[in-house]
């Protein structure tokens, strides 16, 4: 490889590293930067729900404890966590809205092969973050 050559080679590497070239970014730093200001300030809504779950049952249902009173149109993004593993693979977090409450299913939905199971005892966390508050 010519000098040249390896000057071009590390010129498209250095434009792919910054930006240029085939590669844009999806969002800038100023709307990184204004996702996590909202945060911050309270302007996006999120947290964390602990759901107990004393005894082994085919479904866990509640009412979700959010910082709003929910509409037909809010927008939540949930993922499910358990406190001790292993992770809740296989079982599914379902969110349904009715008369201004959303709340919380927790089923078995895995696709193993594997016959209905029981969501077992123990302590899970609903990870939530509202994309849209649905207040128009």
């Amino acid at each position: 490889m010519t000098i040249e050559e390896r000057v071009e080679q590390l010129e498209a590497q250095v434009a792919q590293l910054t930006g240029e070239g085939d590669y844009t970014l999806l969002k800038s730093g100023e709307a990184i930067d204004a996702i996590l200001d909202g945060i911050e300030t309270g302007a996006i809504y999120h947290g964390t729900q602990t759901v107990e779950v004393e005894e082994a049952a085919f479904m866990v249902s509640g009412i979700m404890a959010l910082d709003f009173t929910p509409t037909a149109k809010t927008a939540v993004v949930a993922s499910l966590r358990r406190a001790a593993g292993p992770g809740p693979v296989g079982y599914q977090l379902n969110l349904l809205y009715t008369a201004g409450r959303l709340y919380y299913t927790i089923v078995w939905g895995g696709n193993t092969g594997v016959e209905m199971q029981s969501v077992p005892s123990g302590t899970y966390y609903i990870d939530w973050i509202c994309i849209d508050k649905g207040v128009s």
